[in-house]
């Protein structure tokens, strides 16, 4: 189904062709093609007023996730009894916040945009990290019986674990998982703006 891209800010410059070519191949890996998804990119005051909406949290983060499936297990791809069922929901991107994060850790923006979206469609997926036990499921990466263990998927769950400060993400990762992938292209974005 279809990917929606959306950039609502204009703090930081963005370029949707190469998030959204590696939004597709996340998509890909994880079997969740067929599921409708929106991406939407936003500054620092328009997620702090989501945060502080939905989560009674002041200050601005770095994604947030509403879900359509609402109790998926974690891991599960949620199993659709009609059409209108196939969207797994959308993800908001603080990408200021996440631009100056970069900043400050000397990482590649792009490569943490990447990241953090695959964050933000683990918790679509059901992925939870608000106690020390969904945390340490985070951890320990994906269920033995989960069809994407491998690849991909469990290097960015590898990324997404707390790492001493000053350890850059690409020191932690064991391929160079995003290396050129703006080059292979990007898909139509149907649909209206949210």
């Amino acid at each position: 189904m279809s990917l929606l891209l959306r950039n609502l800010q204009s703090a930081i410059p963005l370029r949707r062709a190469p998030l959204r070519a590696r939004i597709e191949l996340l998509r890909h890996i994880l079997g969740i093609r067929r599921f409708d998804l929106g991406v939407v990119c936003v500054d620092n005051q328009g997620i702090q007023r989501l945060n502080r909406i939905y989560r009674q949290a002041h200050g601005p983060t770095d994604v947030l996730s509403f879900p359509f499936h609402e109790d998926l297990r974690a891991g599960a791809v949620p199993q659709p009894e009609c059409p209108d069922d196939l969207n797994l929901g959308d993800i908001f991107l603080g990408v200021e916040y996440i631009f100056h994060q970069c900043q400050e850790n000397g990482e590649n923006y792009y490569d943490i945009l990447t990241v953090t979206a695959a964050h933000g469609l683990c918790h679509l997926l059901g992925y939870k990290h608000n106690t020390a036990a969904e945390w340490r499921e985070v951890g320990d990466g994906l269920p033995a019986s989960h069809p994407s263990r491998h690849g991909l998927v469990l290097a960015i769950w590898l990324l997404l674990r707390p790492r001493p400060r000053g350890v850059r993400v690409r020191e932690l990762s064991p391929l160079p998982l995003w290396r050129g992938l703006g080059a292979r292209g990007s898909m139509a974005c149907p649909g209206s703006p949210i």
